[in-house]
């Protein structure tokens, strides 16, 4: 939160849902998409098979890039609200 915070205040475009993640079994074990762990092939790729961990990478991959389309088509944010020598010009 702090991260995501401090990350919009200097700039970045921060879109809805856009945290996702897998941390598997709890303790030590394969990372997301680990296709084998100590040595030994995994039946598939480790966290591919979560529903929770698919459904939420949906969310934000679409979120992200409607937010890009977004900023693509309106290039960008405007300035004008965006500018303290704007906002001094109007008063």
């Amino acid at each position: 939160m702090g991260i995501l915070y401090s990350l919009q205040h200097i700039g970045y475009s921060i879109p809805p849902q856009a945290d996702c993640g897998w941390i598997g079994e709890v303790g030590p074990g394969p990372s997301y998409g680990d296709i084998e762990w100590k040595g030994e092939e995994l039946n598939s790729p480790a966290g591919f098979d979560s529903d929770f961990t698919q459904k939420n990478t949906k969310f934000m991959t679409y979120n992200l890039l409607h937010l890009a389309a977004m900023l693509k088509a309106n290039n960008g944010y405007p300035n004008f609200g965006n500018s303290q020598e704007y906002w001094n010009k109007k008063a």
